[in-house]
């Protein structure tokens, strides 16, 4: 609601984060209202240097790991202008698509379940290797559906019949090899 209000004002990329702040502050509102908490605020020195001894390498791990992760957007869109920027996410977008799915499936279901067999070693490690078995196989045949199909996605799926989206099918073509090696390398992390 925030958001599409904020369009009809005229906030055009802004109604981003006033959606983004009316989330957090309705989240926040909820879990208060469903869990009240009295909030005591003191400052304990030990505990802030612990804190921030254990994550300031926290921070800098995820700041370098952000930066990576976006520099191509940065570069892209500082040298090319926005237009081209556009193209590229799009095509960097759906060549992601797959690894998205398997990364999510791989974090919430594959460490419970190895967590579990921890302590039998063969288990483990045939099941991993049955599992990065199966998830390359998936990720090769569906980014070379992906690179095979690209042009009709562009063009019918997100063009309406247009070629508006054609710009970004050398990306996509090049990014759909990253977006299978990137699917096969997720279960390793």
């Amino acid at each position: 609601a925030v958001a599409i209000t904020a369009v009809y004002l005229g906030f055009r990329y802004w109604n981003i984060v006033a959606s983004e702040l009316a989330a957090g502050v309705a989240t926040v509102a909820a879990v208060y209202a469903l869990r009240p908490v009295t909030l005591r605020l003191r400052w304990d020195a030990k505990t802030a240097k612990e804190h921030l001894k254990f994550g300031s390498s926290l921070f800098f791990a995820e700041l370098m790991m952000f930066l990576l992760f976006n520099s191509d957007n940065f570069i892209i869109g500082s040298l090319g202008g926005a237009a081209l920027l556009g193209f590229y996410s799009v095509a960097f977008n759906w060549s992601t698509k797959v690894q998205s799915l398997v990364g999510q499936a791989t974090h919430n279901i594959l460490l419970s379940t190895f967590s579990r067999v921890q302590q039998d070693i063969e288990k483990l490690k045939g099941g991993y290797l049955s599992i990065l078995e199966y998830v390359s196989f998936g990720a090769v045949l569906a980014n070379a559906l992906l690179l095979i199909i690209s042009k009709e996605l562009l063009t019918l799926v997100l063009g309406a019949g247009t070629g508006k989206w054609l710009p970004a099918l050398g990306a996509l073509k090049i990014l759909c090899i990253y977006g299978a090696l990137r699917t096969i390398l997720e279960p390793v992390g």
